[in-house]
């Protein structure tokens, strides 16, 4: 006879949850920082990390109010690293340093608003890869996939933005 088993993949509404979370918008935004210094620390860190943030108040109006914009010149994430990144609850392989449990960037992302992109270029690849998050859709239609719109980039280029919208 075979064992019963029971799902505990979390359904995609989880995703709604996020925005319930007992942060202040400075834990969040620790949150995207500690991925940018995670991801620099893999380089020979020759280069210095920049990270800019930026909060439009007046982008635009209605549910699209605000936009809140997170850029770094750190690694990007490659090609090998870019579905655990997006996997909820999936931490990097190394262990001994930033990033721990693979939730920080969905978690404050969704925190903050209820679309989301990340624009990212690894370190010596040549395409761009950009990933949106509609939290709304995500959870209504219990979406597993997004889609990754990839598009030619130098090799050079490298660095990762997340921008924020529909704020809350």
């Amino acid at each position: 006879m075979k064992q019963p088993t029971v799902e505990i993949t979390p359904a995609q509404g989880v995703y709604g949850l996020f925005k319930s979370f007992a942060y202040t918008p400075w834990q969040a935004l620790g949150e995207f920082i500690d991925n940018s210094v995670s991801s620099w620390l893999h380089t020979d860190q020759s280069a210095t990390l920049e990270v800019e943030i930026t909060w439009d108040p007046d982008w635009s109006d209605g549910e699209k109010f605000g936009r809140l914009t997170i850029s770094d010149n750190a690694m990007g994430i490659a090609t090998t690293e870019l579905a655990r990144a997006f996997e909820l609850a999936t931490p990097p392989g190394d262990l001994s340093r930033l990033s721990q449990y693979g939730v920080g960037m969905k978690v404050a992302a969704c925190w903050f608003g209820d679309h989301w992109s990340v624009t990212t270029t690894a370190f010596g690849e040549t395409v761009k890869r950009v990933i949106t998050f509609d939290v709304g859709a995500i959870v209504s239609k219990n979406l597993r996939q997004l889609a990754v719109l990839e598009i030619p980039d130098s090799k050079d280029s490298h660095g990762t933005t997340i921008e924020i919208t529909h704020l809350h």
